[in-house]
Order: structure tokens, then sequence, then C-alpha cells
């Protein structure tokens, strides 16, 4: 009779904490990105960059999933599907021609079904290039096919 109670507890414990797989593994794998990022600076214009590359997301270690791209580290929590990254995050990256932009974010969503997913995301960013920073907006929104997992 012990055992069979001991059984059936471990069956609970295993159902109410998740076991045998999380949330975060549909998002893992290597991804095919396309879409824009539209880059808005005051008194200077807009700036339209198209996005056609490769990311990768892992699992993270302080966060539940770490997207990487173009040398941009973003951390995103999942939660019924959808990965979040933290208001404030900061990353940079390069564009070809050396600039540097120092993206933080305000918002950043990632939506997944299946084999794709949606990212929008927006903040604030500065823009380094030739001596001059330039301060604005982006707008992040990008769509990807998983190509490995």
């Amino acid at each position: 009779m012990k055992t069979l109670i001991y059984s059936l507890f471990a069956v609970s414990l295993f159902s109410l904490t998740g076991c045998g797989g999380s949330e975060s593994e549909e998002f893992v794998g290597l991804w095919d990105v396309t879409g824009s990022t539209t880059i808005n600076m005051q008194m200077n214009g807009q700036l339209i960059m198209p996005v056609n590359e490769q990311i990768t997301i892992h699992e993270g270690v302080d966060a539940n999933i770490v997207l990487t791209s173009a040398g941009c580290t973003m951390p995103a929590s999942v939660k019924n599907g959808i990965a979040t990254v933290p208001v404030n995050h900061t990353c940079t990256t390069r564009r070809p021609d050396g600039a540097a932009l120092n993206l933080t974010f305000t918002k950043g969503i990632v939506t997944i079904n299946k084999d794709t997913f949606s990212l929008n995301a927006s903040g604030t960013v500065t823009y380094v290039s030739n001596g001059r920073t330039l301060q604005g907006e982006f707008l992040m929104t990008q769509t990807a096919t998983r190509l490995a997992k």
C-alpha cells in the first residue's frame, strides 16, 4: 500500500513540475529569419534595414531561452508559447558598414507556431558611425522558419 501511495505521489509531482519537456524546447534550434528593422533617428530621418539571416536559439541559464543574432544576444522568458525579452535589455550589433547599433528594448515578443515564429520588438537605439552619435527608436518586425532543432 505504501508503495502505491509513493508511486501516485511521484506521478503527481512529475505532472505538476512539467517533467518530460519544457516550453523552451519549442524555440530551441536554428532559424532562418526575414523581415526588417526600422530605425527612426531624431532629426535625421528613417533607416529601414532588411533582415535576412540565421539565428540560433538555445536554452538559457538566467533566462528560459537565449536568441543570438548578429552579435546581439537576447534572453527571454517563455510562457504559453510566447517568449518575452526583458524590458531595458540592451545589446550591441554592427552593420556591415561598421556602424554600431546599441539597442535598448522596451518590448520584445516572440510568438511560436510549430516551425515558424514571429518577432516584434521595439525600443531606443544609439547609432554610432564615423564619430557621430545619433539617438532614435527602433521597430523590429520579423518572421522565421526552423532550419534545424
